[in-house]
């Protein structure tokens, strides 16, 4: 991989306040011979077809029981009653996987995203290990290799998307790193998110799709193992989403943990996650493969119409047009669960209890 002059100079205004000839002290991931424009990457520095990035431990997200509860004012009673938003939900999160959670509106789908990225703390209750290890819910270390990326993008419209770039790799890579490796890196990424055509034009005249690239292109200068996306199609055409998912896929592919809300997707997108977590008034009610859904349903009686939406189907059981007792589906649900990662019947006679309890609470 070399940096040529020209290359330097289209991408000039990658050079910021960090253009001072310093030692590289990130030893692990590049040498920079100073007789040679050449960088030389060590063995710990996976190559991503033209992107170098340094090798990053694979992340596996495990939650059990999670359970979360607000506090509402109840005017009727004139007094603070606790709604419980989340019923403990427990699953599995793996790398190398595109993971959709799904549900309606209010289903708790964000919540749990927010909970599991370390967002929400207050009201949390339950277990979450990585890699099989106790994760406090403030754990700091966690977010320092999580990337979270919100809904709507935060982007300055009168930044380049090179100078965004910029400032975000001076903040996330300090200055200790060469400006030779940074403008690479800040080129290598652009170049895989398909936006190094762009790197002279504002953010706020990007497209829809372009944005939420360069939202992406931001959380990847550190190379995070698991990255939490908040609804990443909303406001986007169906070619911008394909081209968004698609992406995320691709991400995935290489080692990463990707989990993303999403509310509708055509059927297209529906196929390309790896994993489906839906939600329905808080509880579980699916999580496996996607393209195991419809079998599923119909194992507990509910039969998805000929060509139609898998998504829409959910959507639609879910919000309770096919009944509003979803027990019988949650509580097969859980028993997949259990054979999937257990195997032991009396987890399952546990969880059914939870379920059942649920359905009297309901």
């Amino acid at each position: 991989m070399k940096i040529d002059k020209e290359s330097n100079q289209n991408y000039g205004c990658c050079s910021g306040a960090d253009d001072i000839s310093v030692e590289n002290s990130v030893s692990d991931i590049v040498d920079i011979d100073e007789s040679s424009p050449t960088v030389k990457l060590k063995k710990n520095v996976i190559d991503e077809g033209d992107v170098y990035f340094p090798k990053r431990l694979s992340m596996n997200l495990q939650f059990e029981d999670i359970k979360y509860t607000v506090g509402k004012f109840s005017f009727q009673n004139r007094k603070f009653e606790n709604k419980t938003i989340l019923n403990g939900l427990t699953g599995e999160f793996k790398s190398g996987e595109l993971t959709a959670i799904m549900g309606p509106s209010g289903a708790g789908k964000t919540t749990l995203l927010n909970i599991l990225a370390g967002y929400v703390e207050t009201g949390v209750t339950g277990v979450i290990k990585v890699n099989g290890k106790h994760r406090s819910n403030n754990s700091q270390s966690f977010r320092s290799f999580a990337a979270y990326i919100h809904q709507e993008d935060a982007l300055r419209p009168y930044l380049t998307v090179c100078e965004a770039m910029t400032i975000a790799t001076n903040l996330k890579l300090g200055y200790n790193v060469t400006k030779e490796y940074k403008s690479q890196m800040i080129k290598n990424i652009l170049v895989l998110l398909g936006l190094e055509k762009r790197y002279k034009t504002y953010t706020g005249r990007l497209s829809g799709g372009q944005k939420k690239r360069l939202a992406i292109a931001l959380e990847m200068i550190n190379n995070p193992p698991i990255i939490f996306l908040d609804e990443p199609t909303t406001g986007l055409d169906s070619s911008s989403c394909t081209q968004c998912i698609t992406l995320l896929k691709r991400l995935a592919q290489e080692g990463r943990t990707i989990i993303c809300t999403i509310h509708q997707p055509s059927a297209l997108i529906f196929e390309m996650f790896d994993k489906l977590y839906a939600v329905a008034g808080g509880n579980c009610i699916y999580q496996g493969p996607a393209r195991q859904l419809v079998p599923f349903m119909a194992n507990v009686g509910l039969q998805c119409p000929s060509y139609h939406n898998p998504a829409d189907f959910l959507m639609e059981v879910a919000s309770g047009d096919y009944g509003n007792d979803l027990t019988k589906v949650m509580s097969s649900a859980v028993e997949k669960l259990c054979k999937d990662n257990f195997n032991g019947g009396i987890i399952i006679e546990q969880i059914d209890e939870h379920v059942a309890d649920t359905a009297d609470t309901d």
